[in-house]
């Protein structure tokens, strides 16, 4: 009788941790738990449609074709791990253009809802309901400081203002990044680097 009631309490546990996965060159990946939660590595795809099915892919799963009988083909566009439905850890994510295989992101999302988000142009961390960013982008050889508190931003370079404006939502922080890549605060730059860098 004493081993009778073990077993009966391990029963629901092992009910609750049943999962479903996809196996992908037998590799277990893309797991849900019984709940619906998902669970382990993780590969998020992007469907990327071949006319003349040239494109390199790193699969194609069977069954998957478009309205004229050419395959869609399936790239990974993200990975790394879930736990109880939130991603936790790094994950890689690579562009969505022609150069699929460049990496695009890398972002580490910690417990507390932090995150941060790194790539050659740029590393930003910002908390859960974005009102604390902070980082860095890379113009050059240059590397522009990025402070937002209190729904207010500035980019500062050797402590100089570039730029600030109030905060309203990310968007305008991705945006004024992608400005500084492009050049457009170049001679705002060069200004700076000449009356402090003697």
């Amino acid at each position: 009788m004493k081993n009778i009631i073990p077993i009966f309490l391990l029963l629901p546990n092992l009910i609750a941790y049943s999962e479903n996965c996809d196996t992908v060159n037998g590799k277990k990946r893309n797991c849900v738990d019984s709940i619906g939660q998902k669970q382990g590595y993780w590969e998020e795809e992007g469907k990327w449609y071949s006319g003349n099915g040239d494109n390199i892919t790193l699969y194609r799963p069977p069954g998957r074709y478009g309205t004229d009988g050419d395959p869609y083909f399936y790239r990974i566009t993200g990975y790394g791990y879930y736990k109880n439905n939130k991603k936790i850890n790094k994950w890689i994510y690579y562009y969505k253009g022609d150069d699929y295989t460049k990496i695009e992101n890398k972002i580490t999302y910690f417990d507390n809802g932090d995150k941060l988000v790194e790539n050659y142009e740029s590393a930003i961390q910002y908390n859960n309901d974005s009102s604390d960013i902070s980082g860095y982008v890379l113009f050059g050889n240059d590397s522009i400081d990025l402070k937002c508190k209190t729904k207010h931003c500035g980019f500062s370079y050797y402590g100089k203002e570039i730029l600030s404006f109030d905060y309203i939502d990310f968007f305008r922080v991705s945006f004024e990044i992608l400005r500084f890549n492009l050049g457009v605060y170049a001679m705002e730059i060069k200004l700076i680097k000449q009356n402090t860098i003697k």
